[in-house]
């Protein structure tokens, strides 16, 4: 009786002994598993942080360079013109299109007893060939010519297209050659448009050498 007892109680045993070991064997998969997906999910984490680090960094080292551009680009313009550009006759913006930029330019032309148009085309087109010669990005000039000291009114627009830019070296240099076999208005046609108000229509496109008065 005693052997049988004994025996019954080394299979329950045995069977417990057996069922903890596997319940053992399964609850360490299961963590091994779990620990194995939380490794790859911070490791795949970890991946899109640095990507959004380095997409971050991109976007603000490109928006430093458009930025140190930009600047240098409008404190040339300013410095062109003359000191205190804005206040006194304009205002400079700059475009920027994919690394292209466009330079937009307000300004009231020097007067002096009238308004000569022809001393406004080679101001204008003097500029642009300096600032297409230090700064290469800049591949459009828009111009806006106002007239009236206090209220700033629009008098012409004068546009350097991107095919002009690019043929800008030639067109000035053309222009001065131009002048000074003596023609009379030849920067006019460094442009490749100039649009013109009422206003502008009554400006002097030469100087009149037989003028006494506007």
């Amino acid at each position: 009786m005693k052997n049988k007892i004994s025996l019954i109680l080394n299979i329950v045993l045995s069977v417990m002994l057996i069922c903890l070991l596997i319940y053992t064997v399964i609850y360490k998969d299961s963590d091994r598993g779990k620990g194995g997906n939380t490794v790859a999910v911070s490791d795949t984490a970890a991946d899109n942080g640095n990507e959004k680090g380095k997409v971050k960094e991109k976007e603000e080292g490109e928006v430093t360079a458009t930025e140190s551009v930009t600047t240098r680009i409008e404190e040339f313009v300013k410095s062109r013109f003359g000191f205190d550009f804005e206040n006194h006759y304009g205002t400079v913006s700059i475009d920027n299109d994919a690394g292209e930029y466009t330079v937009n330019i307000e300004f009231v032309p020097v007067v002096f007893s009238y308004i000569v148009k022809s001393d406004i085309y080679e101001t204008a087109g003097e500029e642009s060939y300096m600032i297409a010669a230090f700064f290469p990005e800049v591949k459009r000039f828009n111009y806006t010519v106002l007239w009236n000291w206090l209220e700033k009114k629009e008098a012409m627009k004068l546009i350097i297209d991107e095919e002009a830019v690019e043929d800008l070296y030639d067109r000035y240099w053309d222009a001065v050659g131009r002048k000074n076999d003596g023609e009379e208005n030849p920067y006019k046609d460094i442009f490749s448009s100039i649009i013109e108000t009422e206003e502008s229509k009554t400006w002097r496109e030469v100087v009149d050498k037989n003028a006494t008065v506007p």
